[in-house]
């Protein structure tokens, strides 16, 4: 059984709703569950998030640095979503955890936790 097949079939019997939410990052694997979901005639809505642009000292250089706004990885699942005709939502989050911040120091987990709390899960919620 392809991989194709193996999330269809999980969807189908396990996701009752008609509309679902993924987190796309633009990579292979949320993409291939989006897709999935999609196939299965699910109504896909898409989230993706980012930092703000901010500025820190370049630990080396000593100089400012330039950080954060739009990912490679926000972009691609944005282009995704439009191309399949999914809803897409993208959410600006403050890095505000270390002094020398960049994507790679985020525990992403906590920063999606923190957002899906204030904002998603309402929005999701109301519909």
């Amino acid at each position: 059984m392809t991989v194709k097949k193996l999330l269809e079939n999980y969807i189908e019997n396990n996701v009752p709703d008609e509309s679902v939410a993924v987190l796309l990052s633009g990579g292979i694997d949320s993409i291939s569950v989006a897709l999935a979901a999609h196939n299965c005639g699910k109504k896909v809505k898409a989230y993706s998030f980012y930092l703000e642009e901010f500025t820190i000292k370049d630990r080396k250089s000593g100089k400012d640095k330039l950080c954060g706004g739009e990912s490679y990885d926000c972009l691609k699942a944005e282009l995704v979503a439009k191309t399949m005709g999914w809803k897409f939502v993208k959410v600006k989050e403050k890095c505000r955890k270390f002094p020398y911040c960049n994507q790679g120091d985020i525990n992403a987990l906590e920063l999606w936790d923190s957002v899906l709390d204030k904002k998603v899960m309402k929005e999701t919620i109301d519909r």
